[in-house]
């Protein structure tokens, strides 16, 4: 079977935790991110299981925002991945949309809603900063 190019969408939820400190901000609010990667693989299987991978290894970074929070992300566990045309450069994002959600809304609600059942996801206004405003380079993760 030829290998192709897949993009695949994951799912992330952010929560900060902890008093904060400093001014005033931080929220109970969990941010939710979609990202699209995109590998080359054989089968949508294959691209799954990469994108699975990289998904764990984005979540692996932890830090603590400017009120003094802990600032968690973790892979919500689902996936979606379509075949692209062009051939783009193995492993680039292309793609990374977040949105804050209330906590009380469960993981499955928001994957729910991220997929196409927009009841599920009610958006909440909440101020989050994300690691670039920290002066650090990265992934654009909130809190």
């Amino acid at each position: 079977m030829a290998i192709s190019w897949y993009g695949v969408k994951t799912i992330y939820g952010s929560r900060c935790s902890g008093k904060t400190s400093g001014p005033k901000g931080g929220t109970p609010s969990t941010v939710v991110e979609e990202r699209v990667v995109i590998f080359r693989a054989r089968t949508f299987a294959e691209a799954i299981k990469k994108a699975e991978k990289e998904a764990s290894e984005y979540c692996n970074w932890k830090y603590t925002n400017p009120f003094g929070q802990k600032v968690k992300t973790k892979y919500l566990g689902a996936c979606d991945a379509f075949i692209l045309l062009d051939p783009p450069k193995s492993g680039s994002e292309v793609y990374s949309g977040m949105n804050a959600v209330d906590p009380r809304i469960s993981d499955s609600q928001v994957i729910e809603g991220s997929f196409g059942n927009e009841r599920a996801v009610k958006r909440t206004h909440r101020f989050f900063l994300n690691r670039s405003s920290q002066g650090t380079h990265g992934k654009g993760r909130n809190c």
